[in-house]
């Protein structure tokens, strides 16, 4: 998905730049997101502190995983696609015990 879809995982850098008023949209983007985000771990009954570290979780696997898919760090035949579906339901099924 990353490498059909690069801006999905780029969307939140803040190394991008999109022009004269970039920060105002970039800003409104993340907002979403986190709104977005909040919202769907307060619906694995994650709240306060517990979502936010949920949260930042998902995110820094998001990144690690696009990184490497982008680099070519993935070099084995295994759909890529397969293994982001499992690493987030491994990630969801943990935030379900908390």
């Amino acid at each position: 998905m990353i490498l059909r879809k690069p801006a999905c995982s780029l969307a939140n850098s803040k190394a991008i730049s999109t022009g004269r008023g970039s920060f105002e949209l970039q800003k409104k983007g993340e907002e979403r997101a986190i709104k977005i985000g909040m919202g769907t771990l307060a619906s694995l009954g994650l709240q306060g502190e517990n979502a936010v570290y949920g949260l930042r979780a998902f995110c820094s696997i998001m990144h690690g995983f696009a990184t490497l898919e982008v680099v070519g760090g993935f070099g084995l035949p295994q759909g890529c696609d397969e293994s982001f579906r499992r690493l987030v339901a491994e990630l969801i099924y943990g935030l379900e015990q908390k």
